[in-house]
């Protein structure tokens, strides 16, 4: 990606399918986080949008802090970013999206000498024999990911199958 030096969409999609076919075929875990800025428009509107851009470089290097050297992290898309966890459970994915929800929220993001609070919402799915397929465990992250808007923002959610029941409006 141009602006945030980590990897694109296109990247990541390749990777989370070929992972996807190797834990498929040869067994073992793979977990998706994917998460987005709280409230990121405000930000664009308030202090415009090159203080926008730095806040989305600033996360990028907070993944990279963060994740792991086997880890891939990318942007999905606008304010959307993803980290795909080769060789992790849900519960390793969990502790690593909370330790990076924490580490964005007390963050000091500075622009012109303005101070930007950031929060981020996050949903972390994980390879499952009944998935079929890579796009299904990402539609399971997005389905966590909207239930942790839904919940208040600045959490992390867990796909779970009561998920499905709900709706996005």
């Amino acid at each position: 990606d141009g602006l945030t030096g980590i990897f694109n969409r296109r990247h990541v999609e390749n990777t989370l399918s070929s992972e996807f076919d190797r834990v498929s075929r040869y067994g073992g875990d793979l977990s998706l986080v994917l998460f987005d800025l709280d409230h990121f428009k405000n930000v664009n509107d308030t202090y415009g949008h090159l203080a926008g851009d730095e806040v989305l470089r600033s996360v990028s290097e907070t993944i990279e802090d963060i994740r792991r050297g086997s880890d891939i992290a990318g942007r999905y898309g606008g304010e959307e970013f993803t980290i795909l966890l080769p060789n992790t459970d849900i519960e390793g994915a969990e502790a690593l999206a909370e330790r990076l929800r924490e580490a964005i929220m007390n963050k000091v993001i500075k622009f012109e000498e303005t101070q930007i609070p950031v929060t981020i919402s996050i949903g972390i799915a994980a390879f499952e024999r009944e998935i079929e397929n890579h796009e299904l465990l990402l539609q399971r992250a997005d389905l966590a990911l909207y239930s942790s808007k839904e919940n208040g923002r600045n959490r992390t959610t867990r796909y779970h199958s009561g998920l499905l029941n709900q709706e996005k409006s």
